[in-house]
């Protein structure tokens, strides 16, 4: 058992390991290089806050994978088949999110919309965030479902619509109804107040949709935190 003061002493020492290992200099704007008929342009397209695409590391695995299963347009699992890095990564990422299981598919922005075309259909309503992002719209126009949006990252917006709707259904029979919200919104970078979310689908018994493309692996351990 310590004693305060050196306890106290090793709390001091300590010196925790960042959240994202970022070794250059915090004042430095890095860019991601991209060559175009031989001229060097910087690549504003794609998203790299946490500097995924400059880690050495990460670019050694993907080019051993590369070389060990080969890369093209016949490359997506669709094409090429399942092999056993899909299954090891599904049977991770269950672990990490405590599920049974759970699905990869070879491009993030068909994740989303297909996965709102699949749970849902015309006969159903979807309570929306005015700035969704646009493979969620994408995958509502495909489910042809009724939209009703409620203003960006306000619960009480949405259940002001919810109680419109409940309204309207008084003398008829219920629709299936469902909610989607983004952890961290694509267009304004906002944080998502999940809990009161929650609290109002459980009110009219929605299912959620919960879109993490951007708050996956950046806040807490795990979507419990």
């Amino acid at each position: 058992m310590l004693d305060e003061k050196l306890l106290q002493e090793r709390l001091n020492q300590f010196k925790p390991e960042p959240l994202v290992d970022f070794k250059h200099d915090p004042n430095k704007v890095y860019e991601i290089p991209a060559v175009v008929e031989s001229d060097d342009v910087i690549d504003l397209a794609k998203t790299n806050f946490l500097g995924l695409l400059d880690n050495e590391s990460i670019k050694k695995t993907a080019e051993e994978t590369i070389r060990k299963y080969g890369v093209g347009t016949c490359g997506p699992r669709a094409f090429y088949g399942t092999t056993e890095v899909h299954l090891m990564l599904e049977e991770k990422l269950a672990e990490f999110f405590k599920t049974e299981e759970c699905i990869v598919y070879s491009y993030g922005f068909v994740a989303i919309s297909s996965a709102i075309a699949a749970y849902t259909n015309r006969k159903d309503i979807v309570f929306v965030d005015k700035e969704a992002n646009f493979p969620i719209q994408q995958g509502l126009r495909v489910s042809r479902s009724r939209i009703v949006y409620f203003d960006h990252n306000d619960p009480e917006s949405l259940l002001r619509e919810a109680e419109k709707i409940k309204a309207e259904e008084s003398k008829k029979k219920p629709t299936r109804k469902f909610l989607i919200v983004e952890g961290i919104s694509w267009k304004t970078g906002k944080l998502c107040p999940l809990p009161r979310f929650i609290e109002v689908a459980e009110m009219f018994k929605m299912r959620i949709f919960l879109e993490e493309s951007y708050s996956l692996g950046v806040l807490g351990d795990t979507e419990e935190d």
